[in-house]
């Protein structure tokens, strides 16, 4: 988010999809993101820092919605949603590797000790990812050469209570020519049938 092209990129996302929610990581920039919210009609954000020349996260969110971050870190945001026209819920939003050998292509596999302690949250949260359509990853490096590296960097999860108020979805990853991020969209269906995307 730290460049004119990065920007007028995610204002393009923007118009096309917009969302009530926006979760940006390794944002590069630190409490500017306020700026580029209100620029794009969002009236409220929550910020981490970045630290040095890397990192960032942020969480976006237009008037009609609101959202109480409750924890944050480097690598995490909490947030309680409330919305004026449907059941309140929780959004977390991490940052960090996943799952290691299904979920990459190329050189240099995750270490397994990596994913194990975020495998075991997972479990212990009685979360269910969600299916992703549109393709089986989000983040390419390198393409056309031998150290093409592809990963399924981004995903969602929800608990029981979630896919009780949400019993409708569809996460979809949306591909960019001018990114090597390919951004995901979830649009869960209210069992009042109201739509809501981010």
């Amino acid at each position: 988010m730290g460049n004119p092209r990065a920007i007028r990129i995610f204002g393009d996302l923007i118009k096309s999809h917009n969302p009530n929610f926006i979760f940006l990581s390794e944002t590069l920039v630190g409490k500017d993101i306020e700026g580029i919210a209100e620029k794009f009609g969002y009236a409220s954000s929550f910020t981490v820092d970045k630290v040095g020349r890397s990192g960032g996260l942020a969480i976006l969110w237009k008037r009609s919605v609101s959202c109480n971050a409750v924890d944050s870190s480097l690598n995490h945001i909490d947030g309680h949603v409330m919305e004026s026209s449907g059941p309140s819920w929780r959004l977390t939003c991490y940052y960090g590797y996943l799952e290691a050998a299904p979920d990459k292509k190329g050189p240099h596999p995750h270490p397994q000790h990596l994913m194990n302690g975020f495998r075991m949250a997972i479990e212990d949260c009685g979360l269910t990812e969600l299916d992703l359509v549109g393709g089986d990853f989000t983040w390419e490096k390198s393409k056309g050469s031998l150290s093409w590296v592809r990963e399924r960097l981004d995903r969602a999860f929800a608990n029981s209570e979630w896919w009780q108020k949400f019993p409708l979805y569809k996460l979809t990853v949306t591909h960019t020519i001018s990114s090597d991020h390919d951004p995901i969209i979830l649009e869960p269906v209210c069992v009042n049938h109201s739509r809501k995307q981010f």
